[in-house]
């Protein structure tokens, strides 16, 4: 997977270091190809693309041990132990508030991935060195900034320093609430995801099996379920990558064994998942449509009842009727 594509553009002017040591700055078409570079600035002070995580010791998968989502690959040392952990952003953070967001990541997933607290996150081992490193793919996703943040832990610092067992049993509910519902769904709905793509359907109906399939699972399984704007979110995400990346996903199925997708959701998880295709694969081109316009309406704030929703779809009023109680 070309992760690069999604931030770096041929004559994108990007900073290098030497082998000597001396930072220089070219085209990334120029270094791309390049098997003597050792490091590149893949993020700056304006602009983060990337959660680049650098681990100094051998125990490079401790991220893991605090559920941690994968990285999207992993650039190993060859002759020293460690490497660096690569999370891919699906967008270019630009903003301030979303700056924020990104630097709580970074040290949290620095502290619970055992990661070096001096570095800044700016500078990783340039992947195309097969010289001095080995590249590990792992996940083929472009990862949400909101989805991230549902894994940082606002107290590792603390509980850490104190190590009581006191401290954590009261941290704890805290972070399982904050990381329980955004990753559950996330790694169900991409799972969904990578299988339904690969099937005949069109976009539209991709898009809309894959909405109502997070909706339910949102409503269904949790006493507080996430609010529609995050749940949607994520959905967006997730839908607008596999979208992209048919070529990329079938491709990665078939060197991983189509990525395992059947053994990582339980027995009824599956049986869930089944059903659930059946009634939207039979699902009427109109009652796609009238789900679709109520989500969007839903988003620009507007009122829904037949005649509106029959406007928005360019759908007989008789026909809205019949579906009023997509209105709930």
């Amino acid at each position: 997977m070309q992760h690069f594509q999604l931030h770096f553009e041929p004559q994108h002017r990007v900073l290098y270091q030497e082998p000597t040591g001396e930072w220089l700055k070219a085209s990334w078409q120029d270094i791309v190809t390049s098997s003597s570079i050792k490091r590149l600035q893949y993020n700056t002070e304006q602009l983060q693309n990337y959660i680049i995580i650098d681990i100094d010791n051998s125990n490079i998968y401790k991220y893991r041990e605090h559920n941690l989502p994968e990285p999207n690959f992993i650039v190993h040392n060859k002759n020293n132990p460690g490497g660096h952990l690569f999370w891919v952003l699906n967008r270019t953070v630009a903003t301030p508030y979303y700056k924020r967001v990104w630097k709580e990541i970074f040290k949290s997933f620095t502290f619970l991935a055992g990661g070096d607290d001096v570095a800044k996150g700016f500078i990783g081992k340039n992947l195309n060195n097969n010289i001095d490193f080995e590249i590990e793919f792992l996940e083929p996703i472009a990862y949400n900034i909101n989805s991230l943040k549902t894994y940082c832990t606002q107290n590792h610092a603390e509980v850490n320093k104190r190590g009581s067992r006191a401290s954590k049993k009261k941290k704890q509910p805290q972070l399982i609430k904050t990381k329980g519902r955004n990753t559950e769904i996330f790694n169900k709905v991409r799972l969904v995801a990578y299988q339904e793509v690969k099937r005949s359907v069109n976009d539209d109906d991709f898009n809309t099996i894959i909405l109502n399939y997070a909706h339910k699972l949102n409503k269904e399984s949790y006493d507080y379920p996430l609010e529609d704007n995050e749940l949607e979110g994520i959905v967006k995400s997730v839908v607008k990558y596999c979208l992209e990346n048919k070529s990329t996903i079938k491709e990665y199925d078939k060197k991983r064994g189509a990525m395992e997708l059947d053994t990582l959701l339980s027995i009824k998880e599956r049986q869930k998942l089944g059903a659930n295709y059946s009634s939207q694969i039979k699902a009427t081109k109109n009652e796609m449509k009238i789900k679709i316009a109520i989500i969007e309406m839903k988003k620009q704030e507007l009122k829904i009842n037949v005649s509106s929703v029959s406007k928005y779809t360019k759908l007989s009023r008789p026909t809205i009727t019949k579906y009023r109680h997509f209105f709930i």
